[in-house]
């Protein structure tokens, strides 16, 4: 191991804590949409406040050991009921996880936000809590009245504001309000006896004004504030910054005082530093000096420029299994204190590979209904392929170039979420395209799956003026030179079911029927798991697109238009699908799609009766030639991608095969063939859905 630096940065002294003492880690526990936690993020630093973040649905559940280092934790689920806040293990006695119980009973000091955490652990109201319960105890709840949207449609739908409770000695933030008319999910709860209210519903005349929606409970010298709303609801962002200063204020007069300062972070391994095993792992260690350091936590990360491979808060480092991830590894343990004093370790990875089969990549681009990917990943898996998922959700950005060259088939997929895709790249208004490392990648012979609702709706909108079947009626045109004409096929965006039937007698899509000239699936009709299926694009083709699938059946509406297209443009290869493809009618169904349209590339790459192309026209140079055992071999044509080598005897024997990385034309491929007997060989080269050769003398 190579310790890389140790930063010391001891004469900052944090002056944040000279001044506000309160130790805060916030923990973000929002499956469903994780950029919502940001404005209450945001609006902590806003304040003055330093904190540590923690992303639960990447590292699990925060143990006791992590969470006693803080004064404070902000735990928030944002719009999600599915957290991890909960220990529903037992029916009957449903409390917070464990390490914020014990957390809790030795004084801790809590800030529990979001909508649906009630729901999540009691489902829908009405509930009426005892002594002797976490909820009624530790939360100070004693009903758990109702929900806004769900029951107050007499007067409002949805909650319009909150009223603070005069008194209440933590917000004076008199009248709050949202940035949509009404907040829909807000908790209606009627507190304990002991349970102090903050914010009452309102107006005076709202359906539920007579519940409150923020309380505050302490339990020994435990204290827990409770907000039943979702804090990136605020009106603006300057009231988020006011109520979340007022609360910070409030708890920071509890906070524990001067803090020894870490000095020191040393990181250790009884394993050495070093991962020779495929998809293998590494415990690594940091030791925290002085031994009475206030803070002895510490967050772990990887270090740009090092080969690719994850961590958790747990120190424990995993190889990715990809064929280009072999190398070093420089792994970063930061004290959590606000010194952020860091040590640095070098760790050495080797043995990654995919192997050599066909290699797909599975991207989750779903951001609403975010297990709704296995369908399709264990469609994948049954597949048999080499594949690997990659959770852009979970992971916050879209896979990189050089993860993706890793593979030869991407599945991207969009699910029944059409807001803020990963998909596109939109920084240019007048240019929109997908990302620039998926284009790179379908541009060099890579195939694009792109699949699921909304895809095209995230970047052109809603746009209908009602379908007749006439010209003038189409929505959105695209013309070549547009990414979604040239790249996708589609040469409109015509309407979404559900949204634009006109004749009645629909209200979606209620099947896809197989078109004459699919020649890559062969299930008919596609489908649902729903009599219809809402909010499936209606789409036209360019003249060089394959028509998959149409919209049906024959009497539908739609009929004319399609679902499913396949369109080459040079060497990029796309299949768009504008349904949601984890939703079909069983997993057979769905397995059987997937696989289909996987084999027909598989097929289409590795086929050897493909058309041939001159080798003097791709600008093949093959050197030295004759060799005595090493070749060099190099293309300067940018519309040929080398997908596989393969050097044959005069008797046709296969002596050499080699599935080479992604390159740029222009960049020789090297080839040792030391192995050889002299003689005369053919080296053929293939592309996709072509190939080249040349004789070549080994001496």
């Amino acid at each position: 191991m190579k310790k890389i630096f140790t930063l010391l940065f001891i004469a900052m002294s944090f002056s944040v804590f000279s001044q506000k003492d309160l130790t805060i880690l916030f923990v973000n526990d929002n499956d469903a949409t994780p950029a919502i936690v940001d404005s209450m993020r945001h609006a902590i630093t806003n304040s003055g406040y330093s904190f540590v973040n923690y992303d639960a649905p990447t590292n699990g559940v925060p143990t006791y050991d992590l969470l006693i280092a803080y004064d404070l934790v902000i735990w928030s689920t944002g719009n999600d009921g599915s957290s991890r806040f909960w220990d529903k293990s037992n029916s009957a006695d449903i409390k917070a996880n464990a390490g914020l119980m014990s957390y809790l009973s030795e004084g801790g000091m809590l800030w529990l936000e979001g909508i649906d955490f009630m729901y999540d652990a009691f489902s829908g109201a009405i509930d009426t809590f005892t002594s002797g319960s976490f909820t009624y105890d530790y939360l100070g709840v004693y009903i758990y009245a109702g929900q806004s949207h769900v029951n107050d449609k007499v007067v409002y739908d949805g909650l319009p504001m909150m009223t603070a409770v005069e008194g209440n000695g933590i917000c004076s933030k008199d009248t709050v309000t949202w940035r949509w008319s009404a907040m829909n999910y807000a908790d209606a709860i009627e507190p304990t006896v002991n349970a102090k209210p903050i914010y009452k519903m309102g107006p005076a005349d709202y359906d539920l004004a007579k519940y409150y929606s923020a309380i505050y409970n302490e339990k020994g010298d435990a204290k827990v504030l409770s907000f039943f709303i979702r804090a990136d609801g605020y009106k603006t962002a300057e009231m988020g910054k006011e109520i979340t200063t007022q609360v910070l204020d409030y708890f920071n007069q509890f906070a524990a005082g001067a803090k020894i300062e870490v000095s020191s972070v040393d990181i250790h391994s009884t394993n050495g530093f070093t991962i020779t095993e495929n998809n293998g792992n590494l415990q690594l260690s940091a030791t925290v000096l002085p031994e009475d350091a206030t803070n002895k936590s510490v967050t772990w990360s990887i270090a740009e420029g090092s080969v690719n491979s994850m961590i958790d808060q747990n120190g424990l480092l995993t190889a990715s299994g990809l064929d280009n991830a072999n190398g070093i590894v420089y792994v970063v343990a930061k004290s959590n204190d606000g010194t952020e004093i860091s040590d640095t370790a070098e760790v050495t990875i080797s043995g990654q590979t995919l192997g050599n089969s066909y290699k797909v990549l599975l991207v989750n681009d779903n951001d609403k209904g975010i297990d709704r990917y296995l369908d399709i990943d264990t469609a994948v898996a049954a597949s048999e392929y080499t594949y690997k998922t990659y959770n852009s959700v979970a992971e916050g950005v879209a896979p990189n170039y050089d993860y993706l060259t890793n593979f030869d088939f991407v599945i991207w997929y969009t699910g029944n979420d059409g807001v803020g895709l990963k998909f596109w790249d939109v920084s240019d208004s007048s240019d929109i395209k997908c990302n620039a490392a998926l284009k790179q990648f379908a541009d060099e012979g890579g195939v694009v799956w792109v699949q699921g609702l909304d895809f095209l709706y995230d970047v052109f909108g809603n746009k209908y003026s009602g379908i007749n079947g006439a010209e003038d009626s189409i929505i959105h045109a695209f013309e070549a030179g547009d990414f979604v004409n040239d790249y996708l096929g589609i040469k409109s965006y015509v309407a979404q079911s559900h949204s634009n039937e006109t004749s009645g007698n629909y209200v979606g899509v209620q099947q896809l029927d197989l078109t004459d000239e699919n020649k890559i699936t062969t299930l008919n009709p596609i489908k649902w798991a729903y009599t219809e299926m809402w909010y499936v694009d209606a789409i036209d083709k360019t003249d060089s697109a394959t028509a998959l699938y149409y919209m049906g059946p024959e009497t539908y509406d739609f009929a004319l238009y399609y679902a499913m297209l396949y369109n080459k443009n040079g060497n990029a290869h796309f299949i768009s699908s504008t349904f949601e493809t984890a939703r079909l009618d069983n997993q057979e169904n769905t397995n059987k799609l997937v696989k289909d349209v996987i084999d027909y590339f598989e097929a289409l790459e590795n086929q050897t009766d493909v058309e041939k192309v001159d080798k003097n026209k791709i600008g093949l140079n093959v050197y030295p030639n004759p060799t005595n055992g090493n070749i060099k071999i190099e293309i300067s044509s940018t519309s040929f991608i080398s997908k596989k080598i393969v050097i044959t005897d005069l008797t046709g024997k296969v002596v050499f095969e080699e599935i080479p990385s992604h390159h740029t034309n222009g960049t020789p491929i090297e080839v040792n063939l030391n192995h050889l007997d002299a003689g005369i060989y053919n080296l053929t080269i293939f592309g996709s859905g072509e190939y080249t050769n040349q004789r070549i003398v080994v001496f």
